[in-house]
């Protein structure tokens, strides 16, 4: 891409004008935070586990994917979302959970009444209707199960449906260290924050690569690179607070709350070295 803006007359004039900003995803703040879902960009949600990272990117999946959802308050269906095309990769949940989460967003039915199917007739008319949809946008949501990826697969898989699908956005649940990844650095030394960041660096060039937006979630990287170092023993007592450092200087996070407590892990991190390494 040639540069257009060479003097900052021409930066003022240009201003509004060519900025560019994505698809919105739920959530107005979040919105003005990471000005939608843009394409060429790597966003990563972390957060500790069971706080909710998968339900909330496959709710985000379904409002880019489908263009109605059903609300419980006016027991209507409204035109809320989007007609995008999206691929979501998942590597812990089964098929059968995320379709679940699917259902759930479209019919404003709490997931948690989808085990034991206690449903009213009304409900259970809505989740007909709500099955309808998804058959009729079929294609707009496509979803992969890799259970033990590697940067190879990813990048294999997200190109493949990219090209043949037309996928502009694809979502990535989650980034984790597994036995294929680390075999396919078998004998390089890397430690395993080194490994997280250049899977994570392997979907920001796809990102680029393929001009999608890629939204990938993600354990908390600061707690787990802090205990794996506490744990091993392998490093000095100050490479927690620079790895800390390194991790959320290199990576977007859009959680603000993380930001603020890496920041704190890697201000403390040479403490606790101290108390454990005496």
């Amino acid at each position: 891409m040639s540069e257009k803006i060479y003097t900052i007359e021409d930066l003022i004039n240009q201003l509004g004008v060519e900025y560019e900003i994505g698809v919105p995803v739920q959530g107005h703040i979040y919105n003005q935070i990471i000005d939608g879902a843009k394409k060429g960009t790597l966003t990563i949600r972390s957060a500790a586990s069971g706080v909710g990272k998968t339900r909330n990117a496959v709710a985000d999946a379904c409002y880019l994917a489908y263009p109605f959802r059903y609300n419980n308050a006016t027991c209507e269906w409204e035109q809320k979302g989007n007609n995008e095309k999206v691929l979501f990769i998942v590597t812990e949940q089964r098929f059968k959970e995320v379709r679940t989460m699917i259902l759930a967003y479209l019919t404003d039915i709490n997931a948690t009444r989808f085990k034991y199917a206690d449903f009213s007739d009304r409900e259970r008319a809505v989740i007909t209707q709500a099955t309808a949809l998804i058959k009729k946008y079929s294609s707009n949501l496509i979803l992969v199960k890799m259970p033990n990826p590697t940067i190879e697969t990813v990048k294999s898989i997200v190109r493949e449906n990219c090209i043949i699908y037309d996928i502009g956005y694809v979502f990535y649940d989650y980034i984790f260290i597994g036995p294929s990844l680390l075999n396919e650095f078998k004998g390089f030394a890397l430690r395993n924050d080194e490994v997280l960041l250049m899977f994570a660096t392997a979907l920001k060039d796809l990102a680029v690569e393929l001009d999608v937006a890629m939204l990938a979630t993600v354990a908390n990287m600061a707690k787990q690179v802090l205990s794996d170092t506490c744990n091993k023993c392998v490093m000095s007592k100050y490479y927690a607070a620079d790895c800390l450092k390194k991790i959320y200087s290199g990576i977007y996070i859009e959680d603000l709350k993380d930001t603020i407590m890496a920041n704190q892990y890697a201000d403390s991190a040479s403490k606790y070295m101290n108390q454990r390494w005496p």
